[in-house]
Parts: structure tokens; C-alpha cells; sequence
């Protein structure tokens, strides 16, 4: 078998926190005693983009942020760091054995915080330590479609918001590699997972919470069983940002992992 680079992507580790710097605006506000129509004037910007930055609707420019400290008499440098947080990671979890336990492998494997986490799927039982279950193909009609899946998270994450108010998620997709064998053209969920994380992203901020992790869960079976197998399993490893190999308790991540899972899915070609 010819060799095969995974090039894992090296993605910024940090990104715009809409909802972290939407607190620290509301926060500052209040401490200074102004409405939004006061805090706009004195920042020479709309107060409509001001409720929008206070939503956690929109995501300040560098002058704007530098207008709303100086209105709210605070140093930049403090709103600065509440407009960021450190990027979640989307994790590509390959399993290789049936009795391996993913949310052990997941905790495990984990590095970044986690608050509550979450389970999507439509099967079987929840694992214990779960805070919540959701089901993205609750009101699936029309079979698997981007545009329906990503509406559906929005929806569920929704259901869930007023218990993980300000949380840390792990979000823990079983379903991923069932539901790609079952469609005709597996081709359609691969590509997807290219924007899978600004799509989880989103819903979770939407609700108020982050996504700190998002995990995705393949089988390697099911890899095996794809038309060119080593391509399509190298072009789902580029879609996300780090890779962990679960074998019950032999657990590796990071590059190690994505050579490990090539080597299995090429070893059966």
C-alpha cells in the first residue's frame, strides 16, 4: 500500500467569543449606570448595533472596541480578552472495537474543559454521565439533508439552553457513521463535515453555551466499507481538527491516531 500523510490541520487556538464579549458589554454597562441609547452616543455607533452586540449578535471590529472601552472607561485590553476564548476542537473518533465504551474514550481523551456533556442519537441507550440526549433525526421527513441537520441542532441545543446557560459542551455525535452507510452517496456527509464545526458553533452559541468539544464517531468497518476507502478516510480526517483511535483501552490521539486509523482501513483494501 502506498503511504499516506493524514496532515492533520493546525487551526488558530483561539476565535471570536460573541457571547463572552456580549457579557462583558452588558456587565460594563450596568456597572456605569447608561442605557444602550447613552452607551451608543457616547461610542458614536447605533444603539442597534449596540442590542446587537449585547445579543451576541454581531462581532465587534477593533475600533468599536476600542470606542465602547473608552466610552465605558475601561482599558481595551480587558474587553479584548473577553472577546475571545480558545477554539473547540472537532474531533474525529474512530473506533475499532465494539466494546469500547466512546463517552470513557471521550473523557479520556479530552483536554479541553468540559461543563455538560451532550449525546446525539436516535438508538440505543444513553451512557451514564450524559446531562443530556438529543436526536437530530427526531423530525426528519426528507431523509439526510445539510440544511435539515443543521436547522435540527439548532433546534435541539435550544431545548436544552436554560440548563447550560454560559456552559462548556461536549457534544458527542454517535450517529455519524451509521447514518453515512445508510445513505446512497456517503459523499454528502463527508463533505458536510468540512463545515461541521462553524455548524455546531453556531447552535451552541446560539443557546448561550460553547462548543468546547465535537465529536464525531466513525466506525472502522464502516471506513472499510466505503469506495476507496484510504481517500474518503483521509479526506474525513482533513475535515477535522484532531483524530482519536479507540480500541477499549488503547486510546491514542493526534497524528499517531491518524496514522493508526489509515493503517487499519488500508490493511483491509
Amino acid at each position: 500500500m502506498p503511504e499516506h500523510s493524514p496532515h492533520l490541520p493546525s487551526p488558530s487556538a483561539w476565535e471570536a467569543d460573541r457571547v463572552g464579549f456580549a457579557r462583558a458589554i452588558t456587565e460594563a454597562r450596568h456597572q456605569a449606570g447608561c442605557s444602550t441609547r447613552e452607551l451608543a452616543r457616547r461610542a458614536r455607533i447605533s444603539q442597534a448595533y449596540v442590542v446587537a452586540l449585547e445579543a451576541g449578535q454581531r462581532t465587534p471590529t477593533i475600533d468599536v472596541l476600542a470606542r465602547l472601552a473608552e466610552a465605558l472607561s475601561i482599558e481595551p485590553a480587558v474587553l479584548l480578552h473577553r472577546s475571545l476564548r480558545r477554539r473547540g476542537q472537532h474531533v474525529l473518533l474512530v473506533v475499532d472495537d465494539d466494546r469500547t465504551s466512546v463517552m470513557q474514550a471521550a473523557r479520556r481523551l479530552a483536554h479541553h474543559p468540559v461543563d455538560q456533556w451532550v449525546w446525539a442519537s436516535s438508538t440505543g441507550a444513553t451512557p451514564r454521565g450524559v446531562h443530556h440526549r438529543i436526536d437530530l433525526r427526531r423530525r426528519a421527513e426528507r431523509g439526510y439533508r445539510p440544511t435539515d441537520i443543521a436547522r435540527s441542532l439548532e433546534r435541539e441545543l435550544a431545548g436544552i439552553a436554560h440548563d447550560a446557560p454560559q456552559q462548556s459542551l461536549g457534544l458527542i455525535f454517535a450517529d455519524t457513521s451509521s447514518v453515512m452507510c445508510a445513505l446512497p452517496d456517503p459523499g454528502v456527509l463527508i463533505d458536510f463535515e468540512h463545515g461541521w464545526a462553524d455548524v455546531v458553533d453556531r447552535a451552541a452559541t446560539n443557546c448561550g453555551a460553547t462548543a468546547e468539544l465535537n465529536v464525531c464517531v466513525y466506525r472502522i468497518d464502516d471506513l472499510r466499507s466505503l469506495n476507496d476507502p484510504v481517500a474518503a478516510t483521509l479526506d474525513v480526517i482533513r475535515s477535522h481538527d484532531t483524530v482519536w483511535s479507540a480500541n477499549r483501552n488503547r486510546l491514542v490521539g493526534g497524528d499517531a491516531a491518524a496514522r493508526r486509523v489509515l493503517d487499519l482501513v488500508g490493511s483491509a483494501a
